[in-house]
């Protein structure tokens, strides 16, 4: 929803209902969507109460319109539909103008007894309330949701953004990147600024960003885990140097890392870790520090934590960064430690660094990287002693669900071979297919 919305160029950002933060509902919100299947109990009829008591307009979507009918006060009734798809009249109303009937998909429609003040809006066939609103024209309720290649769903979008909430459909990324450094401005009136790079896609815009805002006040800064693939401490620091004019600091902490990670082999362990001493070493740099993703902390701004992947991406060309870098793969931020199981030793860590080398070039050479998400080695142990790699290649952008590439046998062949021949200590190679 927040995708289709932002679309419509309204901006419009996810907040989890159950963890409802306390000013999520005040400041410059003009309107509130509910959306998701409905059923959490407890917390979510908590948001959709919240909602309703906030003053703001109301919208609620598929199984989430019975957190707000309930909220309003009407009773359930029977199940009318369960996944099925029912003609729909619309009638009078803000949230439905321009539209008079269509096919609409209903995970499930309950029949309701609507209070005093609340009345149908959109009629499924048969006459049960496929939708319903408030007499105010703040609360809306819609048992069917919003879908792919769904026209009818974006204009009611559009109604509720526009017509309903009052915004004028003007959330552009020009208009963000202007708002966006004149917020960072007025947050470090004075002083050094330093932008902290980790390589990926988002530190990278976060630094042309810093730079923008700052000028000679912000610092490009580069801590060196010791912990990131081959070459690619140098190739950062060339890239911000000969296609971006701005100088990389690079510090490195890989001593202090390896300290800190000694006796960590679970995963958990090893990211909270890594994390904590990079913490750590950039507060020694200043206090004042920009950051391309992360969780909100004491130190850090984060521009980019309101973005998306692909407007990340458009941000990047709108301050003018080359393609190559805005097409860099996500890298975990404790690294290759957390490419390996048990600990990071630094055996582990060459043999992964020279595998996932050799397993990225081969996908380079063959002209793959542009279809693949990520691709990339992970190092697991063996039962006599020796070690493993697998090699995974993913093309979906969804880091969770995202499902294997059919790599080429041939390609595959060429890693393994240069991989067995170059280091003895591994004893197999295997791709993965499970997509994660």
């Amino acid at each position: 929803m927040s995708r289709k919305l932002r679309a419509l160029k309204s901006l419009a950002v996810v907040v989890d209902g159950g963890l409802l933060p306390p000013d999520a509902l005040t400041g410059d919100a003009c309107g509130v969507v509910l959306a998701g299947n409905g059923l959490l109990p407890g917390a979510a009829e908590t948001a959709a109460r919240e909602a309703l008591k906030s003053g703001l307009p109301v919208l609620a979507l598929g199984r989430s319109a019975r957190l707000l009918l309930l909220a309003l006060g009407a009773q359930p009734g029977a199940t009318r539909l369960e996944k099925a798809t029912a003609h729909v009249q619309f009638l009078n109303g803000p949230l439905f103008e321009g539209l008079s009937e269509a096919e609409r998909y209903f995970e499930r429609a309950e029949e309701w007894t609507l209070p005093e003040g609340v009345h149908v809006s959109a009629e499924g066939e048969g006459g049960f309330a496929a939708a319903a609103q408030n007499e105010a024209g703040t609360a809306f309720a819609a048992q069917f949701g919003v879908e792919s290649n769904d026209p009818d769903g974006m204009q009611m979008l559009k109604n509720f953004a526009e017509g309903v909430c009052g915004l004028n459909g003007e959330w552009t990324m020009p208009a963000f990147l202007d708002d966006c450094v004149t917020t960072l401005r007025a947050s470090c009136p004075e002083g050094e600024v330093i932008a902290a790079v980790s390589g990926g896609a988002p530190s990278i815009v976060a630094a042309a960003l810093a730079s923008r805002a700052f000028g000679e006040r912000a610092r490009c800064v580069l801590m060196d885990t010791g912990l990131f693939r081959k070459g690619e401490v140098a190739c950062l620091r060339r890239a911000f140097e000969e296609e971006l004019g701005m100088p990389l600091h690079v510090k490195d902490i890989s001593s202090e890392v390896a300290v800190a990670l000694s006796g960590a082999a679970d995963t958990r362990e090893k990211h909270e870790r890594v994390v904590k001493t990079l913490r750590d070493a950039l507060l020694n740099e200043g206090r004042a520090i920009v950051r391309g993703a992360g969780q909100p902390g004491d130190f850090s701004l984060l521009p980019l934590n309101a973005l998306y992947r692909e407007e990340i991406r458009e941000l990047g060309e709108l301050l003018g960064l080359p393609p190559r870098l805005l097409s860099r793969q996500p890298f975990p931020e404790s690294g290759l430690a957390i490419r390996m199981s048990g600990e990071a030793t630094a055996e582990k860590l060459e043999l992964l660094r020279e595998s996932d080398a050799a397993f990225c070039e081969e996908i380079e050479t063959a002209g793959l990287d542009r279809k693949l998400h990520r691709y990339y080695a992970t190092l697991t142990g063996t039962d006599t002693g020796a070690y493993a790699v697998v090699l995974h290649a993913l093309v979906s952008p969804d880091t969770v669900s995202g499902y294997a590439f059919r790599l080429p046998y041939d390609v595959i062949e060429r890693a393994v071979m240069r991989i067995l021949k170059n280091l003895s200590a591994v004893e197999g190679v295997l791709y993965d297919v499970t997509g994660r």
